[in-house]
């Protein structure tokens, strides 16, 4: 992998990650847990609309290629991994993928989904 940990996850008190489990993982691992203002659409708006963005790209690809949902784990994969290959603002002059890996991203490998 990219030899590269993890430092603080970020969240909005969601019950997705509020298990006791989970805080004891992220303690074990020295991952801090920093908790946002819940329901405020300052702190967290731009996680909602790359999540947005992710899943209308899912169901594009699945729409598209007439693909059942049971795929549906792949094709939100497909769909952040391509979101990591491309250039955002918030990583300067590199893709998310290289600013983690130190190495630029090829796509020659990829084909049309389903």
């Amino acid at each position: 992998m990219s030899g590269k940990q993890v430092k603080r996850f970020h969240t909005d008190g969601g019950g997705e990650y509020t298990s006791n489990k989970f805080a004891e993982y992220l303690i074990s691992a020295g991952i801090l847990k920093i908790m946002t203002m819940p329901y405020t659409c300052g702190s967290s708006a731009d996680v909602e609309w790359g999540n947005r963005t992710i899943m209308e790209c899912v169901q594009c690809v699945l729409d598209d290629g007439g693909t059942s949902q049971k795929y549906r784990a792949f094709a939100v994969s497909m769909a952040v991994y391509l979101k990591n290959c491309t250039l955002t603002q918030s990583v300067v002059s590199k893709t998310p993928y290289g600013a983690w890996y130190g190495r630029k991203s090829s796509l020659k490998h990829l084909g049309v989904f389903g």
